[in-house]
């Protein structure tokens, strides 16, 4: 069950935010978010299907997701605002994991891609070694 979807359908959580009406069939959509979505640019950004892969890649063994990440990342959801009404029911939880997940997993391939580009770029083939961009740590959440 997949709570949120970046490319606009998403269960919306009892919270207080303004909903924009929907159209029949179509979802209820959160206004701030909508603001949100339009200031950041992100139908400039979108991948269709992006966020689905990173999930699969996640839950398929991906080499940038290992048993420890995802033991911390579900300790961390667990403990993020358990009392916020969108955390409140097991979807509002299942979304943040998602989109971590996908993040941790984003971040590594983003990270081994800027691996093969310094070792393409290096005469002597060395590289960061980084195995993360960023990174997942406590408090991302």
């Amino acid at each position: 069950r997949m709570c949120f979807n970046i490319s606009g359908s998403w269960h919306v959580p009892a919270c207080p935010c303004d909903r924009e009406p929907a159209a029949p069939g179509e979802p209820v959509r959160c206004k701030r978010f909508q603001r949100w979505a339009a200031a950041a640019g992100l139908q400039d950004v979108i991948q269709p299907g992006r966020y689905e892969a990173l999930l699969e890649a996640a839950k398929n063994g991906s080499p940038h997701f290992s048993v420890e990440k995802e033991r911390q990342l579900e300790l961390d959801v667990g403990r993020t605002w358990p009392a916020l009404c969108i955390f409140a029911d097991g979807c509002g939880r299942e979304s943040l994991s998602n989109l971590l997940k996908a993040w941790i997993i984003y971040d590594g391939e983003t990270a081994q891609e800027h691996r093969q580009q310094e070792a393409s770029a290096s005469n002597d083939g060395e590289t960061s070694g980084r195995s993360e961009a960023v990174g997942y740590v406590q408090g991302m959440n």
